[in-house]
């Protein structure tokens, strides 16, 4: 039994508390921790599939086919009710949906951290005019469910999920892109922005939504360059939210446009 006990926090780890960086010293967030371990040890001892898996099951067995909407929703309820998922989730993806529906005709996406798909979908369902979304996984695991969901969600053609690292995939890239959406490594975000912007695959007005840069992230170092940055300048604003699925948590997005080189006097509308 302490050797499955160990398993399941070293599984977790990887979903809730790698993510945690600096781990917040809360009580409620903490208490969200041991409920997940919970939840994870009946389900390991239910033999149940992992997690991602299991979503997947979950969606083909409460979703239409065929109907993103539904698909998202299957995710959300999984994520609520059985185990714990890396989603942006419906609160945050709501002001995604508002951000992508004034994007133009044929625009491009790229989305650095697809998990299982749920963000591409979401995105995927409003793109118009043969839009696209390109998104990274490293996890080639994960890149597989996210495919079956996408295809499930009747969005295959309108997704192309990269295996490989950020920083390998970003350098082979053409663009622009018209948004992009950093849901990944949290540590990897400002590298990763100077690796789009040293690869040209922003123009004037593109859009970069940063997720998971609330108080219970460090993401100190990414937000002062968006905010403050003289040489590629940005105006950038913070948009408070609720950690997904933990609507207890405070969190939130930063959403920056990228400006042209006559605008690098422009206020930066970010705020904390």
């Amino acid at each position: 039994m302490n050797q499955t006990i160990t398993a399941l926090a070293m599984s977790i780890s990887t979903t809730l508390a790698a993510d945690f960086r600096p781990i917040p010293q809360r009580l409620g967030l903490i208490g969200a921790i041991f409920r997940e371990l919970g939840r994870s040890a009946r389900a390991t001892l239910g033999r149940q599939p992992r997690r991602e898996r299991a979503a997947l099951d979950f969606v083909r067995a409460e979703a239409v086919e065929g109907d993103a909407e539904s698909v998202l929703c299957a995710l959300d309820r999984f994520a609520r009710e059985q185990r714990f998922m890396m989603n942006l989730g419906d609160d945050k993806g709501r002001v995604l949906d508002a951000l992508v529906a004034q994007l133009p005709l044929n625009a491009h996406v790229l989305e650095l951290g697809t998990y299982c798909g749920y963000s591409a979908v979401r995105m995927a369902r409003l793109l118009r005019g043969g839009g696209q979304v390109v998104s990274i996984e490293a996890n080639r695991r994960h890149a597989r469910i996210a495919q079956a969901i996408c295809q499930f969600a009747g969005v295959e053609d309108q997704v192309r999920i990269l295996v490989g690292e950020s920083g390998t995939i970003i350098p082979t890239l053409t663009g622009p892109f018209d948004l992009v959406l950093m849901d990944h490594n949290k540590d990897e975000y400002l590298v990763d922005l100077w690796r789009i912007e040293d690869k040209g695959l922003l123009e004037p007005g593109s859009k970069i939504v940063a997720d998971n840069v609330g108080p219970l992230f460090d993401a100190r170092e990414y937000l002062k360059y968006v905010r403050t940055n003289p040489y590629n300048p940005y105006r950038s604003h913070y948009v408070e939210s609720r950690l997904e699925y933990y609507e207890a948590h405070p969190d939130g997005m930063e959403i920056s446009v990228r400006l042209s080189a006559g605008q690098g006097d422009s206020p930066s509308l970010g705020t904390g």
